[in-house]
Formats: structure tokens, C-alpha cells, sequence
């Protein structure tokens, strides 16, 4: 070989050696400026981290790091900055990169949770469904492959497919058994048991959840859902529950214009129209002072957890006022001005009922305007609505429960149709059993619709008379709540009593 030869050759070794090192210090210093980002994200220094994750991204950098700054992006867009459309611009970038097949497993399952995050209609959902699928059939041994089959599973339930939703949660269950997703997935599985008509298999599933997973919070949650099925659809004890009288008049207490109680995790809480806040009570009647009502009347969770109401407005959780309206002609809007009863669907749908009009109103999703639906008769005064989506309407001065699924279809009604004459107030646990007050003071109790076929009509499980003292009666029962347990609070005027 000549000279020339092998100084060029030894020169052309020289650079093609000094560009790995440049190429590789360049993937050095993007990792090192991913992994500020990801600690930013940890010390919530949200903004900070992403401005990390967007100059990554344009830099040009190494390409699975742009890849994995996009996911993270994506995913603080969605969760921290709610800003779905550009959190999707960010998923759907990386998602056909299936060179890289855990992070578009990951790019799959985030756009999947962004569709969801504002869906609502049955089209979304199944967009949504797909996404979740997407991951589990293409990437079946990704990381995101559990949070998929969780996912999809869920949404599954909205659809009443609780035998495929099952399915996901066994293959969760089997795969990944030590998995936090493993004790979630047992007690969804119990769940979808029940409202699938078994609930012996239900009660199996809870008690496993409890065996396995003793310390996980679905152990706890399991313990609550068996505790309720095992009373009301076991239990050959008669009477099934027990009555006593908690708070009375040596309490010192009047509660006036009472208009929502709440059986909390270990308090019971009653909003004092008067004082315009919630009085406070420990699970066996002591008082345990006053919470604040700082913006009306709260329907659902306690302040700062819920949607609330105050004359004809509804604060979201993230405080941005809604002001429902119903529109008489092209020019002319009537808003709403004293909303007695709110609720919000899985599907995201609203649903109000107005002191001064009749019905219900279903809000449109952009710009509130209130649509009457439901054929309802009467003025409405409480909605409640089910892990299903159904809605549960009081209406017509108390005649009438009447239960329809989202879409106005109508599947059952409490009331003078069951023999109580005027129903006071009413509630659902957790599985979706009723609790009707007569003016009386009796609760009746009766099945799940969520368990029941699209044609059965809810069976009466229980009747539980108001307990008396021997010094006074019990006067004006007004609101009922009932705990997770299945412990029942039913509220006068100067008592509460409870039935466990």
C-alpha cells in the first residue's frame, strides 16, 4: 500500500471515530436533559419539565429520546395541564413507531386515555376501547399491556360487556398476580359478577381480594361491597338490620331546611340550610363541629371533591361557572335561577332540575343550553345516577323514583307504583341498591338494576321502620344516606337515626 494510501484511510478512521463521540456525547447530554425533566416531574415542577421536554423534542436530538420526551409531554398535557388536544398531537406522533414497541404500547395507551378523558358519546367510547385494545392485541408483553386490559375492561362495563370485562380481569389477575393492578382487578371482577346476576361468584371474588391483598385498598373496598351483598341477598337473619337512635334533642341541635346528608368514611355530615354549612357528626352521633358550604349546595362529595350549586349556577371542581339556560326563542335566553338537583353521567352528560320549572333538562355539552328530557312529570328534586350511567329522578311532589338508563329509555320506578305513598328522600350504594324514605320515616330497600335484565323490575329486599325514642317521636324524617358499608342514616329534625 502507498503512503497517500494509508494516511487517507488512517485519516478516515480518525473522523469516522471522533463522529461516534461527538454522536455519542450528543445521546449523553439528551439523556442527561431527559432525566432533569423526569426529576422536575417528581418534584412537580410541572412547567420546568416541560420546557425540558419540548426543547428535547426540538432539538433533533437522539430519536428514542424524543420519543419518550413526547409520551412524557403528552401525558403532563393531559393530567396536569387538561389540555387533550395537544396531548394527543404528541401520542399520535409516536404511536405507529413500532420500531420502539414499549413506547408506542405507551403513545397507544395515552391517546386512549386522552379520547376518554372527554368522551361522550358511544362513538368515543369505542375509539377510546380500541386504543386500550390496541396495546393489548399488538403489544401484548409491554409495560403498558395491564393498564390496557384495565382500561379496556372498564370502559367494557359502560357497555354492559361484563363477561368480556371479566375476561380482562382474569387475564390480569393470572398474569401479573403480584401487580397493583392484580387487587383492582379481583374486586372490578366481583363487581361485574353481580351485575351479571351472580352473586355468589361476586362474594368469591371480594373474599379473594380480601386473602391475597390484605393491605391493598381493594381489600377494603371488597370488604365494603361483601358486607352489603351478604345482608341483602344472603343473610337469613330477620330483621337483617338493627335500628337506633344517634343524635337527638340533648345534643342541642335543630337542623333547618336540611337539604343533603352524607355518610363519609368515618363521619356522617348534614348541610344546615340555615347556617349554610355542613354539621359534623362521628359515626355514633357526637358531634364533631361545622364544615364550611362556601358556594351553595354540594351534590355528590363534600366541598372541594364535587360539582356544586348555587342558585342557577354549577361550579365545577376546577371552579369554572356553568350557567344553564333555556333558550325560548333566537333572541330571547331564560337562565336558570334556583337549581334544586344536579348530577353528571359517566358519560359526562349533566342533567339539572330548576325550582321554578317542570321535568328534567339535560345540558348541551358547549353551551349549556337545558333541553327538557325523560318525559318527566312534575318537578324534580333529587337525581342520583348509577355506576351504569341510569338516572334515578324524584319527582311529582314526591309520587314518583323514576329510573331510565342515559339515553331516556325508562327500566323502573319507586313509588306509589310499589305502595309508598310520598317518598321524602332516597340514595344508592355503591352497587347501585336503592334507599327510598317514606314520609314516614320507613326505608325500603330495594335490588340493583344494575344487575338486573333489561325487562326485571327491582324486587323489595327490605323495610326498615324508623326507630323511637321513649321520651319523644321521631319527627319530619327528611334525608337518607348510606355508607359504603351499607350502614343507613336517615335524618330529622332534631335526630338522626342509623340502622346497621
Amino acid at each position: 500500500m502507498r503512503i497517500g494510501q494509508t494516511v487517507i484511510l488512517l485519516g478516515l478512521f480518525v473522523f469516522s471515530a471522533s463522529a461516534q463521540t461527538v454522536e455519542q456525547r450528543v445521546r449523553e447530554l439528551a439523556l442527561a436533559n431527559f432525566d432533569t425533566a423526569v426529576q422536575f416531574e417528581k418534584e412537580k415542577r410541572y412547567d420546568d419539565a416541560l420546557k425540558y421536554y419540548e426543547r428535547l423534542i426540538e432539538s433533533g436530538a437522539d430519536e428514542e429520546v424524543i420519543l419518550r420526551s413526547r409520551i412524557h409531554a403528552g401525558n403532563l398535557h393531559l393530567s396536569v395541564k387538561r389540555d387533550v388536544r395537544k396531548a394527543k398531537e404528541y401520542f399520535e406522533a409516536v404511536a405507529n413507531k413500532i420500531n420502539y414497541p414499549e413506547i408506542a404500547a405507551e403513545a397507544l395507551l395515552g391517546n386512549g386515555r386522552a379520547i376518554l378523558s372527554t368522551a361522550r358519546t358511544k362513538k368515543e367510547l369505542e375509539e377510546a376501547l380500541g386504543e386500550f385494545e390496541g396495546v393489548v392485541r399488538i403489544y401484548p408483553r409491554s409495560g403498558a399491556a395491564l393498564d390496557g386490559l384495565m382500561a379496556a375492561a372498564q370502559v367494557l362495563e359502560f357497555f354492559k360487556g361484563f363477561k368480556q370485562a371479566s375476561d380482562y380481569y382474569i387475564r390480569v389477575i393470572y398474569d401479573r398476580p403480584q401487580s397493583e393492578q392484580a387487587a383492582w382487578a379481583l374486586y372490578r371482577l366481583g363487581l361485574c359478577s353481580f351485575w351479571m346476576g351472580d352473586t355468589e361468584s361476586a362474594l368469591v371474588a371480594f373474599q379473594k381480594a380480601r386473602n391475597r391483598y390484605p393491605k391493598h385498598p381493594a381489600a377494603g373496598e371488597s370488604l365494603k361491597a361483601a358486607t352489603v351483598l351478604y345482608r341483602l341477598y344472603f343473610s337469613q337473619f330477620k330483621p337483617r338490620y338493627s335500628g337506633q337512635l344517634l343524635i337527638t334533642e340533648a345534643a342541642n341541635l335543630e337542623f333547618k331546611n336540611p337539604s343533603r346528608m352524607l355518610a363519609k368514611e368515618t363521619q356522617i355530615w348534614i348541610l344546615d340550610g340555615r347556617l349554610n354549612q355542613f354539621r359534623v357528626f362521628s359515626r355514633d352521633g357526637k358531634p364533631e363541629g361545622t364544615q364550611p358550604n362556601s358556594w351553595g349546595n354540594f351534590f355528590g362529595n363534600p366541598p372541594g371533591e364535587a360539582y356544586a350549586v348555587s342558585g342557577g349556577q354549577i361550579l365545577t371542581p376546577d371552579k369554572t361557572p356553568i350557567r344553564p339556560f333555556v333558550q325560548k326563542d333566537p333572541l330571547k335566553r331564560e337562565p336558570f335561577q334556583n337549581l334544586v338537583a344536579f348530577a353528571i353521567t359517566p358519560f359526562r352528560e349533566m342533567f339539572v332540575a330548576d325550582e321554578e320549572r317542570d321535568g328534567l333538562f339535560k345540558l348541551d355539552e358547549k353551551t349549556y343550553e337545558a333541553h327538557p328530557f325523560g318525559g318527566i312529570s312534575g318537578k324534580a328534586t333529587r337525581i342520583e345516577v348509577d355506576g351504569l350511567g341510569n338516572l334515578y329522578v324524584l319527582h311529582g311532589d314526591g309520587q314518583s323514583v323514576t329510573v331510565m338508563d342515559h339515553e331516556g329509555k325508562r327500566l323502573a320506578a319507586f313509588g306509589r307504583e310499589s305502595g309508598i305513598e310520598r317518598i321524602q328522600d332516597f340514595t344508592l350504594d355503591g352497587l347501585g341498591n336503592a334507599y327510598v324514605l317514606d314520609k314516614e320515616g320507613t326505608t325500603f330497600i330495594y335490588s340493583s338494576l344494575m344487575s338486573a335484565g333489561p325487562d326485571a323490575k327491582p324486587k323489595q329486599l327490605d323495610r326498615l321502620p324508623i326507630p323511637q325514642s321513649e321520651k319523644k317521636k321521631f319527627r319530619n324524617p327528611s334525608l337518607i344516606a348510606v355508607s359504603q358499608e351499607g350502614v343507613v342514616y336517615v335524618s330529622g329534625e332534631r335526630e338522626v337515626a342509623t340502622f346497621r
